[in-house]
């Protein structure tokens, strides 16, 4: 929206304490005479999953406020420049929303603030589906980067029992996907 970085801007004039903040991203729908929510923030479950803070798919009627979360979608983030330098920018490798989980991870731990501003809309014309494999790896590895050992047993056995219930589900693909995802993570000595 023409007022997207106005209104971010104007969020993050409200506190010093805010150090990153994120949009409402929308998918435009032109068929409709309303946008569809597409994630405002973003969060983890105790098992790891990436979910945004609002379930997407719902109409944008202005009906969200803003809202502490963990992270936001990398791509259209507004951050203060010293947060940047003290996280020395976003991980490269990452796809952008869980470069946004990280970089907020990294400014929660801080002692700043992450806020997702709805009044600033952002709408993204054609989200481009991540591999899922890849997806979930990285969100495994980005849910254990506290190293301990409970965490990673943790999502290990929540990881496991996912991926039978997607078989359970009579979802073969998905099931093997979150296991090559269980591989690919503990497998992956440089992120450990």
């Amino acid at each position: 929206a023409p007022d997207a970085l106005q209104q971010l801007l104007r969020t993050g004039a409200e506190s010093q304490r805010i150090g990153l903040i994120g949009p409402l991203m929308v998918q435009s729908q032109r068929r409709a005479r309303v946008d569809l929510i597409e994630s405002c923030g973003l969060t983890l479950t105790p098992i790891g999953r990436l979910v945004p803070a609002v379930e997407g798919g719902e109409p944008d009627q202005g009906q969200l406020s803003a809202m502490a979360v963990l992270g936001v979608d990398a791509s259209a983030a507004l951050v203060r420049r010293d947060v940047w330098q003290q996280a020395n920018g976003v991980v490269p490798q990452l796809p952008s929303a869980l470069a946004g989980l990280e970089l907020g991870r990294q400014v929660n731990s801080s002692g700043r603030r992450v806020v997702a501003e709805p009044a600033a809309r952002v709408v993204r014309a054609t989200p481009a589906p991540p591999d899922p494999v890849e997806q979930r790896a990285w969100e495994l590895r980005l849910a254990s980067s506290d190293g301990s050992l409970w965490t990673r047993l943790r999502l290990l056995i929540g990881s496991l029992l996912g991926a039978l219930g997607f078989l359970l589900g009579k979802d073969a693909a998905r099931a093997g996907a979150e296991l090559r995802a269980i591989g690919a993570w503990l497998g992956d000595r440089e992120a450990v």
